[in-house]
């Protein structure tokens, strides 16, 4: 991906230049493109279930995503990543990888912003109590959309 395709917006238009818009197939393969571009939204969990979730995960590590890459690596693809196949000498490969899950862990946990938005009418909220006048029960909900930021860890 070169610098000037940081933007991601730019990924989703349909390249139209050197089409003859006058033949039929040509514009069916516009129309076919336009909707190949749309993704199937990812599948919604449960929020109970990504709370408790979240406190199970042991949190990202860049010696343990090295060394499952080395695995998959030398154990699925047959590629040796020890020290044997170089002689004795340092795995230059192996330690490329090592570098590599290095810097991708710290970036993300560096520099990762999650933002997202709750919608109308997510958040219910039943409120109860009493006074003078007697018991009173009150419910409420968010009216407008609201944004949150959050880091990742």
């Amino acid at each position: 991906m070169s610098i000037d395709k940081d933007c991601k917006s730019s990924e989703k238009t349909v390249d139209t230049k050197g089409l003859d818009l006058t033949q039929l197939t040509q514009i069916i393969d516009i129309i076919t493109g336009i909707f190949n571009m749309a993704k199937k939204p990812a599948t919604m969990i449960p929020p109970a279930l990504l709370a408790v979730g979240a406190r199970l995960k042991p949190g990202m590590s860049p010696r343990n995503l090295a060394a499952e890459t080395l695995t998959m690596l030398e154990g699925d693809l047959g590629i040796p990543m020890n020290n044997d196949a170089t002689h004795g000498q340092m795995n230059k490969v192996a330690a490329a990888f090592v570098a590599t899950s290095k810097t991708h862990i710290e970036h993300i946990q560096d520099n990762a912003s999650v933002q997202g938005a709750i919608l109308p009418a997510s958040i219910n909220v039943t409120v109860a109590g009493a006074n003078l006048g007697g018991p009173l029960v009150a419910q409420g909900t968010n009216t407008t959309p609201t944004g949150f930021n959050s880091v990742i860890s």
